[in-house]
């Protein structure tokens, strides 16, 4: 049985010769439906949630500044005495706008 995905690790250089020499025996075998993946629901897969930006620093100090940073930005909005259900709009919006969720 082969499997073959694009993100399996290349192979390594000495595979190739015993590769070439090898030969491949085909069995032919009845091929029994599987019921129990006809009962499956599939569904494409989600799209990943961007990533949150990385500090690339070359010393401890520098990696202790980025930490220590205040968030950039500065459009942030504060919500004080609104409900729940508007607070959790606001969330969800800002997570839309931002492309975290579609």
């Amino acid at each position: 049985i082969v499997s073959v995905d694009a993100a399996a690790p290349a192979a390594r250089q000495s595979a190739f010769g015993p590769a070439r020499r090898a030969e491949v025996e085909v069995t032919p075998v009845a091929a029994d439906p599987d019921r129990e993946l006809a009962e499956w629901q599939l569904t494409p897969a989600r799209k990943r949630p961007k990533r949150l930006k990385i500090v690339k620093a070359a010393s401890a100090r520098d990696r202790f500044k980025a930490a220590a940073a205040k968030a950039e930005g500065g459009s942030g909005q504060v919500l004080e005495g609104v409900s729940a259900e508007q607070g959790a709009e606001a969330i969800l919006k800002l997570l839309e706008t931002e492309g975290v969720l579609r």
